[in-house]
């Protein structure tokens, strides 16, 4: 038995079904290969929703999640590797600076004098 429901001022039927046996994305793949095949009269469409639509938002949700994490990972690497890069910088700068000052500090004496 059907029923004519309304929503958002347009008539709406929904047809349910249960899966079993089978992964609900092979199963909604299956339905909207067929459902293309129908011609639908002007003003109809047909919508998925239930329990395929909440794993489809979470999918979404988990995808957005991962790349913002990601994006801040990111972040905070290359400030990490900037600081370490920095400080080896100045590692450097100063043993070069103390060579040079010991060098200068160093007296030459020629050879056979």
């Amino acid at each position: 038995m059907s029923t004519i429901n309304r929503e958002n001022v347009s008539r709406l039927i929904v047809v349910s079904a249960n899966v079993s046996g089978r992964d609900l994305g092979s199963v909604i793949k299956e339905v909207r290969d067929r459902v293309k095949s129908v011609k639908l009269s002007s003003g109809y469409y047909v919508e998925l929703g239930g329990q395929f639509q909440a794993q489809e938002k979470a999918t979404q949700t988990l995808i957005i999640a991962g790349l913002a994490a990601f994006a801040v990972i990111s972040v905070l690497l290359y400030f990490a590797v900037m600081q370490e890069y920095e400080l080896t910088k100045r590692q450097v700068e100063a043993a070069l600076a103390y060579a040079t000052d010991l060098v200068k500090q160093t007296e030459v004496v020629p050879l056979g004098a």
